[in-house]
């Protein structure tokens, strides 16, 4: 089950919070090989249940680069010099945006 989380850090924070969210690795060399491997054997069932857990790990990755995606996004936003006919509420939804996003990923990275 995913969740939403939430956590607060000042702006000059959010690169690094960012960093700290990228996923170290990408690589599934070890896996399609195995998987290559079994293939040649004809055990198919091995090789189904091989390229699941690669899926899911492409997948968590992938949420992972989209919630630091959005993150800097927002980081970009907050960090423009204010416009003057920009709304406070609509500055004040861009912060709570990328802190709602900042949690979110704190939680997900606890679940890991």
């Amino acid at each position: 089950m995913e969740v939403k989380m939430q956590y607060t850090t000042e702006l000059k924070n959010v690169l690094e919070e960012v960093e700290k969210l990228l996923p170290d690795s990408a690589e599934w060399e070890f896996e399609t090989t195995s998987a290559k491997i079994f293939l040649d054997k004809g055990q198919v069932e091995v090789v189904l249940s091989i390229l699941h857990s690669i899926r899911q790990s492409m997948y968590h990755t992938d949420q992972r680069l989209a919630d630091c995606q959005a993150l800097l996004a927002g980081y970009l936003k907050a960090k423009q010099p204010p416009q003057s006919d920009i709304d406070i509420s609509e500055l004040q939804g861009m912060i709570q945006e990328t802190e709602d996003t900042l949690k979110t990923l704190e939680e997900g990275k606890e679940d890991d």
